[in-house]
């Protein structure tokens, strides 16, 4: 009744604005008729028209039936707070992380949408890296969902750094830069942890109360009721930002809780929110359908790396010319080379968080690969505890004593020579590393804690391991270095299994130990090793390296002597085929084609056949450039000559199922047009990047490259 009284009211002050704009008018003006007053008369109708049709609208809300969800016309306010949500969320958020530039980059021009696949709660993986199973092959948007005549409710799950955040960040700026023709169309995002403290302190405080502490000074200028309105009509998008970010149980379970009650008191609205698979385990939002965030693929992390460039470089040059694309897609290139060239870094890139740490690194440090024990230093800090210290959220160790323990549990690992351990079998490693930190923490709280970071996962139950060896291998180094206990790598010269902990920690530290023992065994593989330790650092003792110079003295010449020239070899060769990658099947793939180098050593070893082997195109004068132009019949010899020196019948060419995997395709050097594969059935076949071929009908293939079993 209240509102039609408005109504009724408004419709009487139009209707006397006339008269009393007329009489003003006689009065002022001596019975004569004034133009201006005239004028004043008109605009009070007009504006008391305006007026009496919003409390009519009013006043309907107010006594009649509830009205359906209504486009916001888009007043002052609106245009702010929109304007408001595109500012805040203008840039890429980069805090906790140790490399960053002088310049951020901005969201729009580097964003990457990350695919969505349905998954029940129990399925979601916490491995940062895992992809899902081959049988589920959706690639869903959050927009597919979103805007729809029926509200969404959806709980969108992932690993550390798969991208959470920077999703809903993204939706909201969409949202807010073309809300026109939307059914929903403000934007409120919220991080749940800043808002723990007035939930559980009342659990009945409203959402709208919640989004309006975020306006800051905006807060001010907002019309009375404004965000409430938005909530009843069903204009919002709800993105509420993790939830495993609240530290206690209890907690998650009340936000949990409030946020099912905001959902049923306002029903009409989108709502999205999002946590690491355990929170959204332990707390569950009623009714959502959860949603996992699928790892990059090769496409999308290319697109990641050029525009990452490209915008760095017209930001720090404030130029957006020929030059600076160039030297953008240079840097790009370079930086995906590299990558290719180490399997072990290219298969870090599937997650977001640390595909955005390798090109900080290489963009501001100049490094990759040569610096890897940075880079994992990087990752290791930002995984266990820079992304928590950024976001102010509690943590019961310092990040240092973290690393700690985690270092104390990798080198166990390696030297029990394993990549996963019961639970069971861990406690009793790190319990008492644990009771000696200023705060203590029990063993089973801290496997939680680095779990939910990513960086251990538990792959079964009870079972856990690195997310990946790498960081084991890193963390064992380190751990090595600080307890001085280099001769444990000095007696695995020749153990395949320390061979990347060893490099990692010559990186860093004095590798002679290592280099002497190496030359002491004189095996293919420790002297490998040695020449691998030479190239991490310039400082080994000049002794060593004359030693080791020697001894490996030797190439495509006759007179060096046939044993020493064979040792050459067999070292050219192992480390050659040392980077190796799984692809299709049980096989793994050389990730280099074979060079000229190899090739002239192969023809001096073979020239006593009396068969010419040389190939269609000439050798390159660069040692290390792939050899191309090459007969099918070469191409098998050549893989026989490698059997036979290593003395294993371990390598072959690849299969064509295994050339047409997408990680064969992005692991061979882009230059790499075709190859010749093994068959069992027939004769040798070309594989091209389009079509296959008899080797009758195309004798040459660009490249050979090299399969083990």
């Amino acid at each position: 009744m209240r509102g039609r009284r408005g109504a009724l009211l408004g419709v009487a002050t139009a209707l006397l604005t006339i008269p009393i704009g007329v009489a003003v008018n006689q009065v002022l003006n001596e019975g004569t008729w004034s133009l201006p007053w005239i004028g004043v008369a008109l605009l009070s109708v007009i504006v008391a028209s305006v007026a009496d049709r919003r409390w009519i609208a009013d006043a309907r809300r107010e006594d009649g039936p509830a009205a359906p969800a209504r486009r916001w016309p888009r007043p002052d306010f609106g245009r702010q707070y929109a304007q408001y949500v595109l500012s805040s969320l203008r840039f890429i958020d980069q805090k906790g992380l140790p490399t960053v530039g002088f310049h951020t980059p901005e969201l729009d021009e580097v964003f990457v949408e990350v695919h969505l696949a349905r998954r029940a709660p129990h399925d979601v993986s916490s491995d940062p890296l895992a992809d899902l199973p081959g049988d589920v092959t959706e690639r869903l948007s959050l927009g597919d969902f979103l805007d729809r005549p029926e509200p969404a409710i959806l709980a969108v799950t992932g690993a550390a750094g798969s991208g959470k955040t920077t999703l809903l960040r993204r939706t909201a700026r969409d949202i807010s830069s073309s809300p026109k023709g939307r059914r929903r169309r403000v934007a409120v995002l919220l991080n749940l942890r800043e808002h723990v403290d007035a939930v559980v302190r009342d659990p009945r405080v409203p959402l709208p109360e919640v989004a309006r502490a975020t306006l800051g000074r905006l807060g001010a200028t907002e019309p009375p009721t404004w965000l409430e309105r938005q909530f009843t009509e069903g204009a919002c998008v709800v993105l509420l930002d993790g939830l495993d970010e609240i530290a206690r149980d209890e907690d998650r379970r009340k936000i949990s809780g409030w946020v099912e009650d905001q959902i049923a008191h306002h029903p009409g609205n989108d709502y999205v929110i999002t946590s690491r698979p355990y929170g959204y385990r332990t707390a569950p939002v009623q009714g959502a359908l959860v949603l996992q965030v699928r790892r990059l693929t090769d496409e999308q992390v290319e697109r990641f790396v050029r525009s990452w460039y490209l915008a760095v470089e017209r930001r720090s040059t404030g130029e957006r010319d020929d030059d600076v694309r160039s030297r953008a897609a240079a840097e790009s290139a370079d930086l995906l080379s590299r990558l290719r060239a180490n399997p072990g870094l290219y298969d870090l890139t599937a997650n977001p968080l640390l595909l955005t740490m390798i090109a900080n690194v290489h963009r501001f440090r100049g490094a990759l690969p040569g610096s890897r024990t940075d880079l994992y230093r990087d990752i290791c800090e930002v995984m266990l505890w820079r992304r928590h210290e950024a976001k102010d959220l509690a943590h019961e160790l310092k990040g240092e004593d973290k690393e700690t323990v985690v270092r104390v549990l990798a080198y166990a690992m390696m030297e029990r020579q394993v990549r996963d351990l019961p639970r069971g079998e861990i406690v009793p490693l790190v319990a008492p590393v644990l009771e000696r930190l200023a705060t203590p923490v029990p063993p089973d709280r801290f496997l939680d804690d680095v779990g939910a970071s990513g960086l251990l996962i538990e792959k079964e139950p009870g079972l856990h391991s690195f997310v990946h060896h790498t960081f084991q291998e890193y963390l064992a180094a380190e751990h090595i270095h600080d307890h001085r206990l280099v001769g444990v790598l000095a007696d695995a010269v020749d153990d395949v299994w320390w061979r990347d902990t060893t490099l990692l920690y010559s990186s860093r530290a004095d590798a002679d130990a290592v280099i002497a023992a190496a030359l002491e065994s004189g095996t293919v593989s420790a002297l490998t090793l040695a020449l691998d330790c030479v190239e991490q650092r310039a400082d080994v003792a000049p002794e060593l390296r004359r030693r080791l110079t020697d001894v490996l003295t030797g190439g495509p010449r006759d007179d060096i002597d046939p044993e020493r020239r064979r040792l050459h070899t067999r070292v050219v060769l192992t480390r050659h085929l040392h980077r190796l990658a799984p692809v299709a099947g049980d096989g793994l793939l050389c990730v280099q084609p074979i060079s000229a180098l190899i090739y002239r050593l192969f023809q001096r070893d073979v020239a006593d056949s009396g068969v010419d082997r040389t190939p269609g195109t000439p050798l390159p004068a660069d040692p290390d450039a792939p050899v191309a132009g090459i007969r099918a019949e070469d191409a098998a010899a050549l893989v026989r000559w490698v059997n036979d020196l290593l003395g294993e019948d371990l390598y072959r060419l690849p299969t064509q199922e295994e050339m047409r995997d997408a990680a064969a395709r992005k692991l061979i050097a882009a230059d790499v047009r075709s190859v010749w594969t093994h068959s069992d059935l027939g004769p040798r076949r070309r594989w091209t990047l389009t079509e296959t071929g008899e080797t009758g009908a195309t004798p040459f293939s660009e490249r050979i490259v090299i399969a083990r079993v």
